[in-house]
């Protein structure tokens, strides 16, 4: 299990900032949550060397893109997964448990494909068509600290 990183008051505020905005600038922050830039570029920094800060993603529509299912499965574990590209995010449990993936597919037939090469646990998995508009879409910027 990991250990919980303790977050001051400021680092916190920049924080929330970045996650409401990832491309703004040091400056726009300092003004936005009322410290200094420097302070604000220390305090990105320090974050970024705890691991707090992962790295900036982007949202993207998928559906423009040309995937046409977000898909929400379970599966033996394999470390095959973090080769593949359909595979945007995997995790399991321990050795003995499943794993759980969420993997994008332009076309059914990939989709099959890829729960044929998997042995996917069809029963457990579910399909989101990506031209449906989510009620919420997946994001960090609303997350309750």
């Amino acid at each position: 299990m990991k250990e919980k990183a303790h977050i001051r008051k400021q680092e916190l505020r920049v924080l929330k900032a970045l996650l409401s905005d990832c491309k703004r600038s040091d400056r726009e922050i300092a003004k936005r949550v009322g410290i200094s830039q420097p302070t604000v570029s220390r305090v990105r920094g320090k974050l970024l060397s705890r691991g707090i800060i992962k790295s900036y993603e982007i949202m993207l529509d998928l559906a423009k893109l040309g995937f046409e299912i977000l898909a929400f499965s379970t599966m033996e574990p394999t470390e095959k997964v973090k080769e593949d590209n359909e595979v945007v995010y995997a995790t399991n449990l321990g050795p003995s448990s499943k794993m759980y993936t969420v993997s994008v597919h332009r076309k059914y037939v990939d989709y099959s494909n890829f729960c044929r090469r998997y042995r996917v646990d069809s029963n457990s998995s579910f399909l989101v068509p990506t031209s449906v508009e989510p009620t919420k879409p997946l994001s960090f910027k609303s997350i309750p600290f």
